[in-house]
């Protein structure tokens, strides 16, 4: 369908035209509806007349076939009345019916013979059995040939082993062998297993010695690994002890190779520490709680904790005191006073009979 403004081309159940913009009229809608009306209904009309004449012609076809000419025509002459009518014309005829020559008609072969044949299902699906000394004869010399490019000259077999369910045979077998070498005498193990298609089929032919030299080799090699895993656990469990205290030791040796500070016992006996402190309030538990080190400007800062007491509250609090270093010395001064006292809690005391006040001391 194409708009009557500009002729562009309108897509099914469109109202407007993408181009021009102009509406698209019923009458074209319905005239395009009733022209498919009419084409569907041809198309059923056609499908009404050729279904059943192609039912009926299959159905003559199929009947020719079964019952043909022949029988047609020998069905006939069986028939007495047929054959009764047939020789009353005969008589009353003046002469003789002349006979039609037979022609002959060749037909063709209504089956003709395929290109190949189709495999036998039982050798396609191989035999149940395991495989004979005929077959085990074979099967190895085409392997030492392709492998190993040695001829087989003879064979004994020793025994054999199933295993799996009867899906799987190993063979153990002598083998006599020519190469460039001259005629030598192996044993071979041949591992035979059995496919869903094709039976027992020949999957590998190892030397017997190769196979086991092999084995003893992976079977040291396995106790070895055995040996240095067991030998690795004895000594990661006795060594945990050594382990911890060389860690330990490497610590304290790190501790005493790091630069120290100036020395707790110097920082509690200065006096610069309690110059501030009033005469009355006593003092203890006094300690060195942190160093801040610098030794590029050879500073140290002290934080010093201590409590105090008086006869009215229990106080504690932090001072800082800061050392310098004398390197030619080698010895730590402290620069001045230390800072005044930072009170971490105070408690007052309660003493029996005496009346507080709001602020816990005595009034």
């Amino acid at each position: 369908m194409r708009c009557s403004n500009c002729g562009k081309k309108i897509r099914k159940r469109s109202n407007f035209c993408i181009k021009c913009g102009a509406k698209v009229p019923p009458a074209l809608k319905k005239d395009k509806k009733a022209k498919n009306g009419e084409k569907g209904e041809k198309k059923k009309r056609r499908k009404r007349i050729l279904v059943p004449a192609a039912i009926l012609i299959l159905i003559l076809v199929v009947a020719f076939l079964l019952f043909g000419c022949d029988r047609v025509k020998q069905g006939l002459e069986e028939n007495k009345a047929y054959t009764k009518i047939s020789q009353t014309v005969k008589d009353k005829l003046p002469f003789d019916l002349p006979k039609l020559p037979e022609i002959p008609i060749d037909l063709p072969a209504l089956t003709k013979k395929l290109p190949f044949d189709f495999p036998n299902p039982a050798a396609l699906l191989g035999d149940k059995e395991p495989p004979d000394d005929e077959q085990i004869l074979e099967d190895l010399k085409k392997y030492l040939e392709k492998e190993e490019k040695v001829k087989l000259n003879s064979l004994e077999i020793e025994r054999r082993d199933t295993a799996e369910e009867g899906k799987e045979e190993t063979v153990y077998a002598k083998a006599e062998t020519t190469s460039k070498k001259g005629t030598i005498q192996k044993s071979y193990n041949l591992f035979y297993k059995k496919g869903l298609l094709g039976g027992w089929k020949l999957k590998e032919a190892v030397d017997s010695e190769q196979a086991e030299k092999e084995a003893k080799a992976a079977k040291k090699e396995k106790e070895a690994k055995e040996a240095k895993e067991a030998k690795a656990a004895k000594a990661d469990k006795s060594g945990n002890g050594e382990k911890e205290e060389k860690s330990a030791a490497g610590e304290k040796s790190k501790e005493e190779e790091a630069p120290k500070g100036v020395d707790s016992k110097i920082v509690l006996a200065d006096e610069n520490l309690y110059q501030d402190l009033p005469s009355d309030w006593t003092y203890s538990n006094v300690k060195v709680i942190a160093h801040s080190l610098d030794m590029d400007s050879g500073t140290d800062r002290v934080i010093v904790y201590m409590e105090l007491k008086t006869a009215y509250v229990n106080l504690t609090g932090t001072k800082e005191i800061t050392y310098q270093l004398d390197h030619k010395t080698g010895e730590w001064k402290s620069t001045g006073p230390a800072s005044k006292l930072a009170c971490l809690s105070i408690e007052p005391i309660v003493i029996p009979g005496q009346e507080n006040g709001a602020n816990g001391l005595p009034v």
